[in-house]
């Protein structure tokens, strides 16, 4: 699945399914995180400007809910790609 980061000029590929947040920590890519990806800090915010994901299990809305999140912001760690995506953050 393609996934673009317009900001970064980069466009990366993630296996159906797979981690965004891994898919951006494989690629090298730098995304906010002090739990290393475990859904505990909601620090790895992304926008969603093109495509869909599936709707947050209950750790991710719990988590969107907490920092009080837009309806196009997601967890990354809790995130699974299953479509082409466009992605972007406030810190790149």
């Amino acid at each position: 699945m393609k996934v673009e980061l317009p900001q970064l000029n980069k466009i990366l590929y993630a296996e159906k399914d797979a981690s965004l947040f891994k898919t951006l920590k494989e690629a090298q890519v730098p995304i906010a995180s002090s739990c290393n990806g475990d859904g505990v800090c909601g620090k790895c915010i992304v926008r969603i400007d093109a495509g869909t994901l599936p709707a947050p299990k209950d750790l991710e809305q719990k988590l969107i809910e907490k920092y009080k999140l837009d309806n196009d912001q997601r967890i990354s760690c809790q995130c699974f790609v299953t479509s082409p995506l466009k992605i972007s953050t406030s810190y790149w």
